[in-house]
């Protein structure tokens, strides 16, 4: 399995052309005062599975403060 993008951003398409867009991109959310709401992201991956990768796979995303 090979992950080529992995990204949060604003906003990120696949219109099935074989490109991507993708919007924005950020690796932090900063705010002068908590709590903090951000009101749309996207996360977008393009990963490739290779052939001797087949099979039931499972993903977890996990989102977690500076502090782990």
């Amino acid at each position: 399995m090979d992950i080529q993008i992995a990204t949060l951003c604003d906003f990120a398409a696949d219109y099935g052309n074989g490109k991507m867009v993708i919007n924005g991109t950020f690796d932090a959310l900063r705010a002068t005062k908590l709590p903090v709401v951000h009101p749309h992201c996207s996360l977008a991956m393009r990963i490739c599975v290779l052939p001797e990768d087949s099979g039931d796979h499972r993903m977890t995303i996990n989102i977690i403060d500076e502090d782990g």
